[in-house]
């Protein structure tokens, strides 16, 4: 079990701004990142998805 795992809300995605919030980052950051390939991204409609696992590897969790 990771540390930050369980803190986090049980969802599969989140919303950028929930990432930033996260992470304690603006959202322009999130958004930077994405642009840069840092940080992994999926488009549904209009909105910019990042996936748990995606974001516990921002946060330098192992996952799996």
């Amino acid at each position: 079990m990771t540390t930050v795992d369980p803190l986090l809300p049980m969802k599969p995605f989140f919303r950028v701004h929930e990432v930033a919030e996260i992470l304690g980052v603006p959202r322009p950051t999130v958004y930077s990142w994405a642009r840069s390939g840092v940080l992994r991204v999926r488009k549904v409609g209009s909105a910019v998805l990042v996936a748990r696992p995606d974001l516990l590897a921002m946060l330098g969790e192992e996952v799996g």
